[in-house]
């Protein structure tokens, strides 16, 4: 017996089928839209098919295993019902016909030979003799020698996986959104990157603002030995660490992000004069 689980059919045609019958069961209330027949084993095909030639019953299908969507997930058979009464009433099928056609299905009412209003089948882009080698709209499941379905990741499950995570539902992704996404995240990245030179720019200014810090102190080292006193000693030292605090405060006002890194290194600086004032009380 052929599934009606939606869980059964091609993976990409499920979203589709879903809100499919959700729209139908709105339109042909109090009648409930329902699958039939979903996907079909090629076993099954192949006992529907005899029906009618080498089997009591009537012919009901002209497809063998192999032939029919339902082989590959991609059909679904609708009927509606109410109360356990089973109804395939034109009305009906009228209400829901267009609602399928909006989602790219093909309806089997349309057809000219052996008309079938209870079908539904979605493939585009793909035949027969292509969904037989393998071939699934944006690839994905595809069957065994049974006819079983056999799940196969497709590349967009991989891109959707990798950039989301694994609670992304690659089915409910659309590409352009994957794009979009991955556009973002260049964007980021070249962003990260100009805020990585200027933090560089601004390690270089205080490499530099050090280089010239030491020379003057050195001459201002000259200087002092030739003072006096010691009060005269620490007064200079304690100007100069005051206006190089002011220097190192200037810098990182002008890079947000450089704050923490020049506090830093203008606490270093600082603690290595405090070092020196405390040698020079100790003298």
């Amino acid at each position: 017996m052929a599934s009606r689980r939606v869980e059964d059919l091609y993976e990409y045609f499920q979203p589709l089928v879903n809100s499919f019958l959700k729209e139908a069961n709105n339109a042909t209330y109090p009648w409930q839209t329902f699958i039939t027949d979903g996907f079909r084993s090629l076993q099954e095909q192949n006992e529907l098919y005899a029906k009618g030639r080498t089997q009591p019953g009537k012919i009901v299908t002209n497809a063998q295993g192999g032939q029919s969507w339902h082989n590959f997930g991609l059909a679904v058979d609708i009927a509606f019902q109410k109360d356990g009464k089973l109804n395939y009433d034109q009305v009906l099928y009228d209400k829901i016909v267009k609602m399928g056609k909006d989602r790219g299905f093909i309806w089997g009412g349309d057809w000219s030979v052996f008309v079938d209003k209870p079908h539904f089948e979605w493939h585009p882009g793909i035949t027969l003799e292509d969904a037989r080698a393998g071939k699934r709209p944006k690839g994905g499941n595809m069957s065994d020698e049974y006819g079983n379905i056999v799940y196969k990741s497709t590349q967009h499950d991989e891109t959707v996986k990798y950039i989301f995570g694994e609670d992304k539902d690659p089915r409910q992704t659309s590409s352009k959104e994957v794009q979009n996404h991955i556009a973002g995240l260049k964007s980021r990245v070249t962003e990260f990157a100009k805020v990585e030179s200027e933090i560089e720019n601004k390690k270089e200014q205080i490499v530099r603002l050090k280089d010239q810090l030491l020379k003057e102190d050195k001459l201002r080292l000259d200087v002092i030995t030739s003072l006096s006193t010691t009060e005269k000693i620490v007064k200079t030292y304690e100007t100069r660490t005051k206006v190089l605090q002011e220097q190192i405060d200037t810098l990182a006002k002008e890079k947000g992000e450089c704050q923490n890194k020049l506090a830093e290194i203008g606490k270093v600086e600082i603690g290595i004069i405090n070092k020196i004032l405390n040698w020079i009380r100790r003298r």
